[in-house]
């Protein structure tokens, strides 16, 4: 059975889908690929929310406006986001840990 990307619960009926388009970091002629695009599938917006905010707070959009605006109108999350169908699991956890990692890579070691 298919989980869902924020919380890790079975699916169940159509999932919520949510897709990030890759992030680079130039640093004059090297490219450091922090991500390459891809699709998870949640069990709802409320979990869309939560997985959308924190990846982009870990880019540095921590303005809750801007925030809300950028995943309203680039990402089609609808409005009032919701909650989460439960707190995010040790493999999103994982995946955040990882983009984290690059982040340091490329803007710190870089």
């Amino acid at each position: 059975m298919s989980q869902c990307g924020w919380c890790g619960h079975e699916l169940k009926g159509e999932p919520v889908s949510y897709t990030e388009s890759p992030l680079l970091w130039i640093n004059g002629e090297v490219t450091e690929v922090i991500w390459t695009s891809f699709s998870l599938d949640l069990c709802c917006y409320g979990c869309a929310w939560a997985f959308g905010a924190e990846i982009h707070k870990l880019i540095g959009m921590t303005n809750g406006k801007g925030l809300r605006s950028h995943l309203i109108e680039l990402h089609g999350l609808p409005h009032p986001p919701g909650k989460p169908g439960g707190v995010m699991s040790p493999k999103c956890f994982e995946r955040f840990k990882s983009i984290a990692d690059a982040l340091v890579k490329a803007f710190i070691l870089g």
